[in-house]
């Protein structure tokens, strides 16, 4: 839907969720609700491609978040917390330059749900954790660079 009112436009064509229009508007990033990762596509038409991949291929909607809700894009690149190795997630960047995806920070038996910001300079995070037992809490991770 545009900023300033007027019809809405379809955008993906095989659905999408948890969208970042990257700042100079050329591409779209974004989630699936029936697959874990994060998927690009050319805001100007073109097919969509999986960019990043981390979760369980057979992640589906739970209580918590959609699969792949646990991600933050800057103009650099997308920070994610990886869970295919679940209880030890870690924190993990895809850098738009390289290509490559490094890990930043092991989570050490946390198990995240909801949502993840990452604060303006890129030396922080917040994100939610699940802890059976004692409900939820909202982690802060700072200076891991």
């Amino acid at each position: 839907m545009p900023a300033n009112g007027g019809a809405p436009v379809q955008v993906t064509r095989n659905g999408g969720f948890l969208a970042w229009e990257s700042s100079d508007g050329k591409w779209l990033y974004y989630t699936k609700v029936d697959r874990a990762g994060i998927w690009q596509m050319p805001l100007a038409g073109g097919p969509e491609t999986l960019l990043v991949e981390f979760g369980p291929q057979d992640a589906v909607w739970n209580s918590f978040a959609p699969p792949g809700a646990a991600w933050a894009a800057t103009d650099q690149g997308i920070y994610f917390i990886d869970s295919r190795r679940a209880p030890d997630c870690t924190i993990d960047f895809f850098d738009f330059a390289s290509r490559q995806t490094s890990r930043l920070v092991s989570l050490k038996g946390q198990n995240p749900a909801g949502g993840f910001s990452i604060a303006p300079d890129s030396q922080t995070f917040l994100y939610g954790a699940w802890n059976p037992g004692r409900g939820s809490d909202i982690m802060l991770v700072e200076n891991f660079r």
